[in-house]
């Protein structure tokens, strides 16, 4: 899966920003991000790159990141067990249509939205982890080398 790096949000001073994942977004199941092998790089530039820089002409593309999937699902709690992160296909959201076919979301799983089970540190520790799962490949990448 690629995340979309857009210059200030995601990506700040050569490297994620301290907001590249939101908080809000995660807990919602909403945080956008691409399934590589269905998306191209014309289908991210027209859905996700257009639209966001139409909203605030002051964002630039950087590039993107890359994860595996299976390595964002196998972030657990302390327990060794609980998922904290999950993925879900999203292509078309609200009804809206004209949305691309790999579009997907990542959000915290949803044994984590008990009240009590996050600590700060605890989801200080998580947000690294899944942050460090998109800098296994090269980062920032072009889209035309991500979206081959």
């Amino acid at each position: 899966m690629a995340l979309v790096l857009l210059n200030p949000d995601q990506w700040k001073d050569g490297d994620f920003s301290s907001a590249v994942f939101s908080r809000k977004r995660l807990k919602q199941g909403a945080q956008s991000v691409c399934r590589v092998a269905h998306s191209t790089a014309a289908e991210i530039r027209r859905h996700v790159v257009g639209p966001q820089i139409a909203k605030d002409p002051s964002r630039t593309l950087v590039g993107g990141a890359v994860a595996i999937c299976e390595d964002i699902r196998s972030i657990t709690a302390s327990d060794g067990l609980t998922r904290l992160f999950c993925v879900v296909d999203a292509p078309v959201i609200n009804g809206k249509t004209g949305d691309y076919l790999g579009h997907a979301h990542l959000g915290f799983s949803e044994p984590t939205n008990v009240d009590g089970f996050w600590n700060l540190n605890d989801r200080t520790a998580a947000l690294a982890q899944l942050t460090d799962a998109f800098r296994k490949f090269t980062v920032p990448d072009s889209l035309e080398s991500i979206f081959q």
